[in-house]
């Protein structure tokens, strides 16, 4: 019995001594493979999931229609102003990938004789950038110049664009989205024309219009704090769509417009809102969207290029607004040695 015992004991440690080795090259082999999947994934991830191709043929069909102006002379009484935020956290957030995202500004107001305004300041420090929009429809439509009295002050717009989105096509003008909504109001003035997704308006792209009524919504608007659910984590987006769902004296002066007439968002936002070719714009809000920022900004680039659009367009000429005092500065300075 103690011979039997002791021969099993050293049977099974034999054979421990044989198959841990096998075990531990097992172990390893699989730490192996799922170290090689990750990175493979990860370099899956990197390469091809953050790739956009666009239909260059689509895209240059639609912008190849479109000819410079010459005739277009930008005064104070320009009808459309394009506004847009670029501080350096603004532009931080799109990964130094922001000169197309500029230039596509300045061409679309240079071939439709639209006003173009850049912030590369924030105008109030107390609150988020976000905020600034507030402060720059004020400071555009109540404490800038006065207009001639010859001109139309009902039809002056601010269309308020995030740094985040690129413009493809070209051929669509601001009129047309204002003229839509107006149609839809039964030719009665809108001041805003916005779109709504899953989570209520989007501030991201909107149009607003020269008004008393705006007068008021902007204090109104500023003032509202919005303390409850989800409104209150997109801070002045938020506070708007507060006003306009709670506040029914709203409803006539804003219009909801389809979200791809003028907000269409980038992959892999639901194909209700996804952008396509022929769509007016690419928007990417939130962190997940923007870091589809680069491909976009990379596929604009094709376009410009394949379809030859720079050549088209050098002749368009835009007067660039910088609001930031110390480049208004420099800028004069040049202006004067020349």
């Amino acid at each position: 019995m103690a011979v039997g015992s002791r021969c099993r004991a050293s049977f099974r440690s034999i054979c421990r001594s044989v198959t841990l080795p096998r075990f531990c090259a097992r172990r390893a082999l699989c730490w192996v493979l799922f170290i090689s999947v990750s990175c493979a994934l990860f370099v899956h991830r990197s390469f091809f999931v953050y790739n956009v191709s666009l239909d260059m043929g689509s895209l240059c069909e639609v912008n190849q229609k479109v000819r410079p102006n010459n005739q277009i002379r930008l005064s104070s009484s320009t009808r459309f102003t394009i506004v847009t935020f670029a501080d350096g956290h603004a532009l931080s957030s799109i990964a130094g990938r922001y000169t197309s995202f500029l230039e596509s500004r300045s061409l679309y107001a240079s071939l439709h004789g639209y006003g173009l305004r850049i912030y590369f300041h924030r105008p109030d420090l107390r609150r988020s950038l976000v905020w600034s929009k507030v402060i720059a429809i004020h400071e555009n439509f109540f404490h800038g110049p006065e207009l001639p009295s010859s001109a139309d002050r009902d039809n002056d717009w601010i269309w308020l664009l995030d740094l985040d989105a690129l413009i493809f096509n070209f051929n669509v003008k601001l009129e047309s989205i204002v003229e839509s909504a107006r149609a839809h109001h039964q030719g009665n003035d809108v001041d805003i024309v916005i779109s709504n997704d899953h989570n209520g308006v989007n501030a991201g792209s909107f149009l607003i219009r020269k008004s008393e009524w705006t007068r008021q919504l902007l204090r109104k608007w500023w003032q509202t704090q919005v303390g409850v659910g989800m409104d209150e984590k997109f801070f002045e987006q938020g506070a708007l769509n507060h006003l306009i769902h709670t506040d029914k004296s709203m409803a006539a002066h804003v219009h909801i417009a389809a979200i791809r007439q003028f907000n269409a968002y980038g992959y892999p936002s639901g194909d209700l809102y996804r952008f396509r070719e022929g769509d007016f714009i690419v928007h990417c809000p939130g962190p997940t969207l923007k870091k589809w920022l680069p491909a976009y900004a990379q596929e604009w680039e094709n376009m410009m290029q394949q379809c030859k659009l720079r050549e088209a367009w050098m002749h368009a000429g835009t007067q660039l607004e910088i609001s930031d005092q110390a480049s208004r500065v420099m800028l004069r300075r040049d202006t004067d040695g020349v």
